[in-house]
C-alpha cells in the first residue's frame, strides 16, 4: 500500500466537512426534489456523469478532496459575480439554476464516494 501524502487525512476531512455542509444546504434538498421531478433528476444525473468523467480518478469516482475542491470553486467564482447560495426554501426546483444543479451533482456524487 502506498503512503498518503503528508497532511491527507486532515484534508480529506475537511473536504469531507465541506461537503457534508453543502450537501445540508443544497444537496439534500435538491435530490429530494429530484425524486419528484424527473427532468430535474435527469439533468443532476447528466452533470453527476459529467463530473465523474472530469474529476474521477482511473475506475474509482471523484474523491472526496476533489469534489470539495471544485464545489469552492465554483461557489468562489459565482460569488465574485455576486451569487450566493439560496435558502433551499427559497429554490424553485423547476427552474433550478445550472450553478445550483451543478452542485446537487456534487452532492449526489459525495454520497456515493467509498473514500
Amino acid at each position: 500500500m502506498t503512503p498518503s501524502p503528508a497532511g491527507y487525512s486532515v484534508r480529506l476531512a475537511a473536504a469531507r466537512a465541506a461537503l457534508a455542509d453543502l450537501a445540508d444546504r443544497v444537496g439534500t434538498p435538491g435530490l429530494a426534489a429530484a425524486a419528484t421531478l424527473p427532468g430535474l433528476l435527469a439533468a443532476v444525473d447528466q452533470h453527476a456523469a459529467t463530473l465523474r468523467d472530469l474529476l474521477g480518478e482511473d475506475d474509482r469516482g471523484p474523491s472526496p478532496i476533489g469534489l470539495a475542491g471544485y464545489a469552492d470553486g465554483l461557489r468562489d467564482m459565482a460569488g465574485d459575480l455576486g451569487w450566493r447560495l439560496p435558502q433551499p426554501e427559497q429554490v424553485d426546483w423547476t427552474r433550478a439554476p445550472w450553478l445550483l444543479v451543478r452542485l446537487v451533482a456534487v452532492c449526489q456524487l459525495a454520497a456515493t464516494t467509498s473514500r
